[in-house]
């Protein structure tokens, strides 16, 4: 450990971690990971551990690149394997995420819906267009609006795993709807 570049005990955990290792989302989500089921992988690994574990967890249901552990550790003046248990004790407490593939469907259809909805705000019938959408759908902009809001909601609940998403959830949390 190099004490020189320990985090500072009245610093924010999730931030510091976001911020030394340069991670680019998922820091209100992470946070929102340690409220909801943090508190005994805080209490037995240590605050920057735990933070350090729900950046990584986080990361991977966000599919952006997840900070090696090791070098994160080192970064941040932590022992590995803490961040390591901190971690697994997260995942312990988290659904698994859906399929990647179910992922992949439903972000195909978010965007068939929002160039459907574009259309549609602008005047273009739906008739006009091809763009590959359920027949079930009425075809007016508050319909497909609608529509388009729960297919974001299925996507991030199958991205995140339900119990995260349920976490995010409770703590009125959108960032998810930009992955």
């Amino acid at each position: 450990m190099r004490a020189s570049t320990s985090p500072s005990a009245s610093a924010d955990p999730v931030e510091t971690v976001v911020r030394r290792l340069s991670v680019p989302a998922g820091t209100e989500l992470a946070r929102s990971l340690l409220r909801g089921v943090g508190e005994d992988a805080v209490e037995r690994h240590g605050a920057f551990s735990a933070a350090l574990g729900a950046v990584r967890a986080v990361g991977r249901r966000l599919d952006i690149d997840v900070p090696e552990v090791c070098a994160a550790a080192s970064e941040l003046g932590i022992d590995p394997r803490e961040a390591l248990a901190a971690e697994r004790k997260l995942e312990a407490e988290l659904s698994p995420p859906g399929d990647r593939d179910d992922v992949e469907r439903l972000s195909s259809r978010i965007t068939a819906y929002a160039v459907l909805l574009d259309a549609l705000e602008n005047g273009v019938s739906a008739d006009d267009l091809s763009v590959p959408v359920d027949d079930t759908v009425d075809f007016d902009a508050a319909a497909v609006s609608e529509h388009l809001g729960r297919l974001k909601a299925d996507k991030a609940m199958a991205q995140l795993g339900f119990r995260l998403y349920d976490i995010a959830r409770d703590d009125d949390y959108d960032e998810y709807d930009a992955a």
